[in-house]
């Protein structure tokens, strides 16, 4: 008689799991007393910056960083982490020597996701700045929106009006000035004291410089300055009066602000700037010497803000990375998870191995008794499989739900509303790409390119009233209920439970196309 050989539980893996868990979980709290003293540096960093002040410990940012940059404690203090690489970014930039490192800090800030809007606001500020520092306005308008919107919704009128400010400085020197004009105008509703009506001023003087309306800029800055600054804001007002007198041929009147730069700002795109204008100034009045002078202190100006500008360039270059790429490690994450499943399954299999071994040894009469144990712990072991395997699958579902809500809340923040060009339906499909690529071709098995997009506003717009979705679709808004219940009878769904069914079947799409397991069906009921 061929004896039946005992298949081992997985419970007792399991157990062991959930212990290295529980130590994990206990080495972790075995630092109570770094975690207090890290948020006690944080909390120091909060207070002076309410008080406008740049908190400059960054030896105490990094050993903060350091105890809550670990496994599960940089879950569980995921804010406070955040506010220690963004508190860290600011005091390096400020260094200006260490602006690429300052960039890690900012996209490892925005990488945690701080439930804080308004840190998540000031930070995609920071990237936004970094690239307007090497002219790439167009990656710095990607930021200020983000930085925008998280003001928005966060609700601080301060924080929001600079955004807007931000944005409409943006678009002014993308040479969208209707649109950087309409934005001045929606700032300017907003009185919020001396600094932000300077800072109204400074931009309204930009918008009409980039327009070379330089009389009217020049007014702009000379009421600016009446208004009270910090040094760098000063300078910077000053370096805009002196360009608009030089533009319009008023050298003489330059030149005290040239000389004011040169006495208080050691930025070297300022200084450069400044220097010119000395040099021009000294050449229109014949002093060939101080040109001179002038001329070596500009070419020392010159190789400092060259040095400054390759770091601005590496920061820039990590800050469009971050873009094209937010989670780089999410592929090697998912191998070293299988990685260790292929291990423990080399684990099971060479117990089985040995079991069978052991039980081939075993004398007939004890194989025989333990056969009736056997099927006993069989069957207890596979129903604790099931509720195991089930638990599981619904884990990784609400995480795959999860992921996919993320990514469409990313969509959201690159595009707020819809574009002109997604009349076309292959440029929808592009930009609409990888997030729902999958779900657009299951669905192009059913229904039309308008009523796929339909869908996918359904899921990315959810907040959006019905009508503004018809009004994107090109619907009426009677028009678009009907088109709506045609859409849920074709997905066996209900109208009521359309937004659902839908976002059902983009992440089970979503999964078995990562799977490669093909289409899934198209009825979720």
């Amino acid at each position: 008689m061929k004896c039946q050989r005992e298949i081992p539980s997985i419970h007792s893996l399991l157990l062991l799991w959930l212990f290295a868990g529980q130590v994990v979980t206990t080495a972790c709290s075995s630092f109570p007393s770094r975690i207090q003293e890290a948020e006690h540096t944080i909390a120091i960093a909060d207070s002076m910056d309410a008080e406008r002040h740049l908190y400059a410990d960054t030896a105490a940012l990094y050993a903060a960083i350091r105890t809550l940059n670990k496994p599960i404690i940089c879950y569980t203090h995921r804010n406070a982490l955040a506010a220690a690489y963004y508190y860290l970014g600011r005091s390096l930039e400020d260094s200006c020597t260490r602006i690429s490192e300052a960039a890690d800090c900012y996209i490892a800030c925005d990488r945690l996701c701080p439930r804080n809007p308004v840190l998540r606001g000031r930070v995609n500020a920071c990237m936004a700045y970094l690239c307007t520092q090497q002219d790439q306005d167009s990656l710095a308008l990607i930021f200020n929106r983000r930085s925008t919107e998280a003001f928005r919704r966060s609700g601080d009128s301060l924080y929001y009006a600079y955004g807007l400010l931000y944005l409409s400085e943006n678009y002014s020197q993308l040479g969208q000035h209707h649109t950087a004009d309409s934005l001045w105008h929606i700032a300017r509703t907003f009185s919020l004291g001396p600094a932000y009506t300077a800072r109204l001023l400074e931009l309204r003087g930009a918008w009409f410089y980039h327009l070379q309306q330089y009389d009217s800029a020049l007014t702009c800055f000379l009421q600016a300055a009446k208004f009270p600054h910090d040094n760098e804001s000063r300078c910077y007002n000053a370096m805009k009066i002196m360009q608009s007198y030089t533009c319009l041929g008023q050298e003489t009147q330059a030149f005290p602000y040239a000389e004011f730069i040169i006495a208080n700002s050691s930025n070297p795109y300022y200084t450069s700037n400044a220097y010119y204008t000395l040099i021009n100034y000294a050449e229109a009045t014949d002093n060939v010497a101080l040109a001179a002078t002038y001329a070596h202190a500009r070419e020392d100006a010159g190789r400092a803000r060259n040095q400054l500008s390759g770091q601005y360039s590496v920061a820039v270059g990590k800050c469009r990375d971050y873009l094209a790429n937010p989670y780089p490690n999410r592929l090697r994450n998912i191998l070293l998870a299988a990685a260790v499943f292929v291990c423990l399954a080399l684990l099971v299999l060479l117990y089985v191995l040995w079991h069978r071994k052991r039980h081939a040894l075993m004398s007939r009469d004890a194989l025989l008794q333990e056969k009736d144990n056997l099927i006993r712990q069989q069957s207890q072991s596979l129903e604790d499989n099931r509720h195991t395997i089930s638990h599981l699958n619904e884990t990784l579902y609400a995480d795959r739900t999860r992921d996919f809500l993320l990514q469409v809340k990313h969509l959201r923040t690159v595009f707020p509303e819809p574009r002109k060009e997604w009349n076309d339906y292959a440029t929808f499909k592009h930009d609409m790409s990888p997030t729902f690529l999958v779900l657009c071709q299951t669905l192009e098995q059913q229904l039309p390119e308008k009523e796929i997009k339909f869908c996918i506003y359904t899921i990315l717009y959810e907040d959006v009233p019905l009508a503004q979705i018809a009004d994107y679709c090109y619907y009426s808004p009677n028009g678009i209920r009907t088109t709506k219940g045609r859409i849920a009878q074709k997905l066996g769904a209900t109208a009521a439970s359309l937004s659902s069914t839908l976002l059902t079947l983009a992440v089970q799409v979503s999964v078995s196309g990562e799977c490669g397991l093909g289409s899934a069906s198209i009825n979720t009921q």
